[in-house]
């Protein structure tokens, strides 16, 4: 006797099923899930591909490869006028990071003055943001010689940033899920 359920009629339609971000489906159980549906095709929408590589062990799996059908490069979405963020990257010689997080600083004050500016005129608010990545995040590794997302964030301190003007995000971390960083 076959029971009637959601799963058992997708399994004899054989849907068509398109994912998004579809490589953080990795896990078997996921995997095992998806085709469990008997899908007729998959397809997987993403802009960063990854190929799941083979396990051995207790827990096996195949290797999967990524099929990239089109690959477009910043330029080519840049052309078409699809980027809406300007990035402004500028690179420096050295290995002193305080002297590049002040001037990074500098120049978060300099838009955030220009937003200020732009906002009174105009009505629109704009947050400008200091995007910062630190070689290191794990407790047990701050003191290895490299630059831990702590001692960024004792600096941003002490340069005049209020600490909860300062989000730290990790596997581990996440503070932007304070209430004081989510939009209404």
């Amino acid at each position: 006797m076959v029971k009637d359920s959601l799963g058992n009629a997708l399994r004899l339609i054989r849907p068509v099923v398109v994912m998004d971000e579809g490589y953080k489906a990795t896990p078997e159980l996921a995997f095992k899930a998806l085709y469990g549906f008997n899908p007729c095709f998959v397809s997987e929408l993403t802009a960063t591909p990854k190929d799941v590589l083979a396990r051995v062990g207790k827990s096996p799996r195949p290797a999967r490869s990524a099929n990239v059908l089109v690959e477009i490069t910043g330029l080519d979405v840049d052309r078409e006028g699809m980027i809406k963020m300007p990035l402004n990257l500028e690179t420096r010689g050295g290995s002193e990071w305080r002297e590049t997080l002040r001037i990074a600083l500098e120049r978060l004050n300099t838009l955030d003055a220009e937003a200020r500016r732009f906002q009174g005129e105009t009505g629109r608010y704009i947050r400008p943001i200091l995007l910062v990545q630190a070689e290191r995040t794990g407790l047990e590794q701050r003191d290895g010689g490299f630059i831990h997302a702590l001692d960024v964030k004792e600096w941003l301190v002490t340069a005049g940033l209020d600490e909860p003007e300062i989000a730290i995000t990790t596997a581990d971390t996440n503070d932007l899920t304070a209430p004081e960083n989510l939009q209404d």
